[in-house]
């Protein structure tokens, strides 16, 4: 809906927004927004309520728990075009169900109820609303109490790492899963996933059905501690098959290619930490052959002395684009399945391919459990001749014969979010990305900004 036309609505919706909702911080899977934190042990419990007196009669084989989370957020300058602009209303209600049939055997159940009131767009977009369907079902079949060997069977979340990679992009109203197989191995200071699994296509209005046929994940993701160190290595290997592309001359067919690397991260001296992550792959897009490569570097210094402990980063983004759509090559990296929300900016347009991307900011956290992040952010094409990819791996821009300027843009941002109780958490977000040379080139020289709030509550 138009700003000008609709602020009355948009009130409304922002008292809605005030109403009891759901966490990021679920048990059945990782934060909507990573910036948000767990509340301090010392926090006062909120007061006993029917929900709570309820499930302390439930049997003991049966554990019962949820989330409502609402989001108040919009766009300006849409598809890169001023003056469209749409604001919105998103909810979200999860309701997760855990039986214990037996020791050994436990069947995980997930439903989903996401809506898109106030949306322009008609029909809603499955990333946008999808009524009540099953997001998660499986059963898991481990070993022991602590679950140190296992079989996960069934549709559920699959994460890994940062999610740069594999995530479960909980941002979105109606985010993703996999119709999967999953055996897993863990220890105090390893785990190990193998797994085969299908994507499930969101559909509004139908069963949420996987793509057999076309959008499948075969692989291992390892994860290896050191304490002595206070780092991390996760190396992975995976193999994707994507259905129904085109190579460079137009003709059908199919991909099949690996995607493999590592990320490692951990301390250094004198307060400071790094992060990085890189990734390659290997095979063929519709009969051409597929080279591309990616990778994350961050350095961060945290200012330990002082009471807020800012942390600093400087970041340094890239994904490999195509040099020219005629060679018969295929080089612009797959970013597979990720969860990109503020990872390229918060105005969540740029995604993980054909990119350069320089990053300087900031974390505070407060001792109210308010954590503030600001964020700059200069943008890039790797290639010329190729696209700029949205945050969900789409082509959105493009100037044919290659563009004069590769200067995507320039972003700022800043986020906020604050743990009220352990029930309730609080967030505000906002990305102002200012059109560069190659936006101004290739589309109708539209600034975007991105404002969000949100209320959630979990139970």
């Amino acid at each position: 809906m138009r700003w000008s036309k609709q602020p009355l609505l948009l009130a409304l919706l922002a008292l809605a927004s005030l109403t009891p909702l759901k966490g990021e911080d679920r048990p059945s899977g990782p934060a909507d927004d990573a910036r948000a934190s767990s509340a301090p042990s010392n926090q006062r419990e909120p007061k006993s309520d029917w929900l709570a007196d309820f499930k302390k009669h439930l049997p003991g084989w049966l554990s019962f728990g949820g989330q409502y989370r609402g989001r108040l957020e919009g766009q300006t300058g849409r598809e890169f075009t001023p003056g469209n602009n749409d604001f919105y209303y998103l909810s979200q209600l999860r309701l997760d169900f855990n039986i214990r049939v037996c020791s050994n055997l436990r069947l995980m159940v997930q439903g989903q109820d996401s809506h898109a009131p106030g949306l322009e767009i008609d029909p809603r977009p499955p990333s946008f609303q999808n009524l009540l369907d099953l997001r998660q079902g499986y059963l898991d079949l481990h070993h022991g109490d602590r679950r140190s060997v296992g079989l996960q069977v069934g549709r559920q979340e699959i994460s890994f790492g940062e999610e740069r990679v594999i995530g479960a992009g909980n941002w979105s109203n109606t985010s993703r899963s996999f119709d999967a197989a999953r055996f897993y191995v863990s220890t105090n200071s390893a785990r190990v996933d193998i797994l085969a699994g299908s994507l499930v296509r969101t559909r509004d209005g139908a069963f949420d059905s996987p793509q057999l046929k076309g959008n499948n994940l075969y692989g291992a993701y390892a994860s290896l501690k050191s304490a002595r160190y206070h780092s991390k290595v996760e190396p992975f290997l995976f193999f994707r098959t994507i259905h129904q592309v085109r190579n460079e001359r137009g003709l059908p067919g199919s991909a099949g290619f690996f995607s493999f690397g590592a990320r490692l991260l951990g301390d250094l001296p004198k307060s400071l930490d790094y992060n990085v992550e890189m990734a390659g792959e290997r095979g063929t897009y519709a009969t051409d052959p597929f080279r591309a490569w990616a990778g994350h570097w961050t350095l961060g210094y945290t200012a330990r002395k002082m009471n807020t402990r800012p942390h600093l980063l400087l970041e340094y983004n890239y994904a490999s684009g195509d040099a020219s759509p005629r060679d018969g090559r295929h080089e612009t990296f797959d970013q597979l399945f990720p969860t990109n929300h503020s990872k390229y900016g918060t105005a969540d347009v740029i995604g993980w391919r054909n990119m350069h991307n320089l990053r300087a900011g900031v974390e505070q956290t407060f001792k109210s459990n308010l954590k503030v992040a600001y964020d700059y952010h200069s943008h890039w094409l790797a290639q010329a001749a190729d696209a700029l990819y949205s945050d969900n791996g789409t082509p959105v821009a493009r100037v044919a014969g290659g563009a004069l300027n590769r200067h995507v843009g320039n972003e700022f941002d800043v986020v906020l979010s604050c743990k009220v109780s352990k029930q309730y958490t609080f967030g505000f977000g906002y990305g102002y990305l200012w059109a560069g040379p190659f936006l101004k080139q290739a589309t109708a020289h539209g600034n975007v900004s991105y404002p969000y709030s949100f209320l959630t509550y979990s139970f």
